[in-house]
């Protein structure tokens, strides 16, 4: 961490900065902003009511380390003693936002959802999808926590192009600035966009870098040229139009739905994969629409493969996966489910309400390879459909941990305040007693956009499941070179977090010694020690245990040795 801050400083040291905003007093903007809002008595009321529910009916106590009472007991003197209306509904932000679930938030109206984001305005927004003209572009976490822009329209505000990295504001970074606001308790805009984990948590806050430049004087860009550029955030604010974005980048052959946010499916140009997309399960023929992509691509193209593209899937109904998940199983699947809180007074008490099954179709099974991709924006019926898939016994999943938010809300309504709150908790019933809200998803190659992919239009994510797939069962979209000589690749991505990919090939059979080491040469790990006949290989590095610097990995087969360097970066 120190290095990494030193490396900030340097960057940053030969130019001086705006103070701006430290310089404010934040917490009488948010006051004025709004003004005083209800009588305390009222306040009081509506945040014992809200807490109440919480107390008595949330179901996603399990896998979080909370004190719901120490929550009461932090806010409620504060707002006895009299608060404004900005900083009562920014109390119940982050009261809502200590539980960590998606489906959990409050609104106040007026506050956090009619309040335009000009400059100076006290709000602050998480990253999300769909369309903005607030910032209009794209942005992705790298492993620095700096963030890629992988897409923005031509002539954007401050000339943003797929390739540029936002570094942060008034020469921070914004992996600091973000947690500052977070601990400054701003008023947060659109609460829902949250997560449901650390990872998807930390992941949607960075990617919400650009949402907040009205709060600072100027922001700080390398270039894709390597340029680092301060440029006042004044020029952003113009009128600008949609734009929309969804951490995914245009496969050829396949058409994306950005109109309806729904679904569409095709056959990624040059191959024999099918692809789906899908951001929903809202509409009423989304169920139709699912079985009939499904149906088509296994029984009418006969495809080699599948990509099933969940990356952004704002949930709905889950039993409207049910038809086309039936054309994927041949074996019976354990059934998912949903319990509610059975006990007022136990926040662990369990009843379950609803279990969802599956009746496989055997005469119509799939199985070849079929890669799901995973994003912190897929939650709810997307977190399970995700859950679903994993029984398949040929599917593996890339990209990121979703939302885990496997959960169903209830609304409480009372007058401009809007409050939503996990009502239900999922689970499978392999474990009917792990409940799954709040638990990281294991992808299985944990892959995001690099920079020159992003530079060239290319999706990384799929470039990665398409490799699988090809490699899985034996295609290719142009025949496979001859194999004539050892080869030990770059582990990719590299500087990584916490898991890489290693790939190596051979030309002959032979014994297959791979390790890793430590600067000082301490052996760390064996991941391969085994005979191996001659063709390409890979093998997942997963360093979640370690702590970040350079690391090496060896390869010994035969006579052939070769040693590269990899960064871990955490």
């Amino acid at each position: 961490m120190k290095i990494k801050y030193l490396l900030y400083i340097l960057i940053f040291s030969s130019t001086s900065f705006s103070q701006g905003f430290f310089e404010k007093d934040w917490e009488t903007i948010i006051d004025t902003t709004w003004g005083p809002g209800l009588p305390s008595s009222e306040k009081l009321e509506i945040f014992d009511s809200i807490w109440t529910v919480i107390d008595h009916k949330y179901a996603c106590f399990q896998n979080l380390d909370l004190d719901w009472n120490a929550v009461r007991d932090l806010y409620r003197p504060e707002i006895e003693s009299g608060v404004s209306r900005g900083r009562f509904a920014a109390i119940l932000n982050y009261m809502c936002l200590k539980l960590n679930e998606a489906h959990t938030w409050f609104t106040d109206v007026e506050v956090n959802v009619a309040t335009p984001l000009i400059p100076g305005t006290p709000l602050i927004r998480a990253g999300g999808w769909g369309g903005d003209n607030h910032f209009v572009a794209g942005l992705i976490p790298l492993p620095d926590s700096t963030l890629l822009v992988y897409s923005a329209p031509q002539n954007h505000p401050i000339g943003l192009e797929p390739g540029d990295i936002i570094l942060g504001y008034d020469g921070y970074p914004w992996k600091f600035l973000y947690k500052e606001l977070l601990t400054r308790e701003f008023p947060i805009q659109y609460q829902s966009r949250c997560g449901s984990n650390d990872e998807a948590f930390t992941h949607i806050w960075l990617s919400g870098a650009g949402m907040n430049w009205h709060l600072f004087d100027t922001i700080d860009v390398k270039k894709y040229s390597g340029e680092v550029v301060h440029l006042p955030t004044s020029l952003l604010n113009v009128t600008q139009n949609y734009f929309n974005y969804t951490e995914q980048l245009p496969v050829p052959g396949v058409p994306m739905d950005t109109a309806h946010y729904q679904m569409s499916w095709g056959i990624v140009e040059g191959t024999n994969v099918g692809y789906i997309y899908n951001y929903r399960w809202i509409a009423n023929d989304i169920s139709v629409r699912f079985y009939n992509a499904l149906d088509s691509l296994i029984n009418v193209y006969n495809v080699d493969g599948l990509i099933i593209d969940l990356r952004v899937n704002s949930g709905g109904y889950f039993e409207r996966t049910n038809a086309g998940m039936n054309l994927l199983f041949e074996n019976d699947v354990p059934d998912l489910g949903l319990a509610r809180r059975d006990d007022p007074y136990n926040h662990y008490s369990m009843i379950t309400s609803n279990i969802y099954n599956l009746n496989p179709d055997t005469n119509t099974s799939f199985n070849k390879p079929i890669a799901v991709l995973s994003g912190p924006f897929c939650i709810s019926a997307g977190d399970f459909l995700i859950k679903r898939l994993l029984s398949h016994p040929n599917v593996k999943v890339f990209g990121k941990t979703s939302s885990t938010a496997f959960a169903s809300s209830e609304r409480v309504q009372m007058g401009p305040y809007v409050f939503d709150y996990a009502y239900k908790n999922g689970f499978s019933a392999e474990d009917p007693d792990q409940f799954l809200t709040h638990l990281e998803l294991q992808v299985d190659y944990e892959v995001s956009f690099t920079i020159e992919d992003v530079r060239n239009g290319d999706d990384t994510v799929v470039k990665e499941a398409l490799e699988w797939i090809f490699n899985s069962s034996d295609i290719r979209s142009e025949p496979l070179s001859v194999i004539s000589e050892f080869n030990l690749s770059q582990n990719f991505p590299n500087p990584f977090n916490p898991t890489t990919i290693i790939r190596y090939q051979l030309p002959v059979s032979s014994d297959i010694s791979l390790k890793v080491y430590d600067i000082l040469g301490n052996e760390v790990v064996t991941l391969v020690a085994e005979y191996k006949t001659a063709g390409n290989y890979e093998v997942k590095f997963d360093a979640r245990t370690l702590t970040s610097g350079v690391y090496f990995y060896k390869i010994q087969a035969g006579n052939y040795t070769n040693t590269k360097k990899m960064i871990l970066m955490k």
